[in-house]
């Protein structure tokens, strides 16, 4: 298997949990974490998708946002400075924008890892908000 091929040439790097009786004799292999040209935060305001032909989960996220007009025109001033906009000349779209954000595809093995982690962090969030609201309730009393 690769990782035992790749963890055998890291043995030095087990020594570096001998504080943990446990873990000392354990094989151990880094993971390094390097962003791609291409790599960008994004914000999600939903998803859509399904499965792919081959069983794969195609997932893809986007932000909502109202339409940015295509054209809008002002008057001018006498001066030549910018006037006010003639609104009923605007020329926008009607209703909402969905801009398609990135789309993510996954075999179901992820996904059920995906599955787990979101639970986690789920967890962890309303852990934190109960305390929170603990926290508030005691100083109102």
């Amino acid at each position: 298997m690769l990782l035992d091929h790749l963890s055998s040439e890291h043995e030095g790097y087990m020594a570096q949990d001998d504080d943990i009786p446990d873990e000392k004799n354990r094989r151990k292999i880094p993971f390094h974490f390097l962003k791609s040209n291409l790599f960008r935060t994004i914000h999600a305001d939903g998803f859509t998708g399904g499965l792919t032909p081959h069983l794969d989960v195609n997932m893809v996220f986007y932000n909502q946002r109202q339409p940015i007009p295509d054209q809008i025109v002002y008057y001018m001033n006498p001066d030549s400075s910018l006037g006010e906009e003639i609104e009923e000349l605007r020329v926008a779209s009607k209703g909402v924008v969905r801009e398609l954000e990135v789309n993510i595809v996954f075999d179901m093995s992820m996904a059920k890892m995906m599955l787990e982690w979101l639970g986690e962090q789920i967890k962890t969030a309303e852990e934190f908000l109960s305390a929170s609201n603990l926290e508030t309730t005691e100083e109102e009393d």
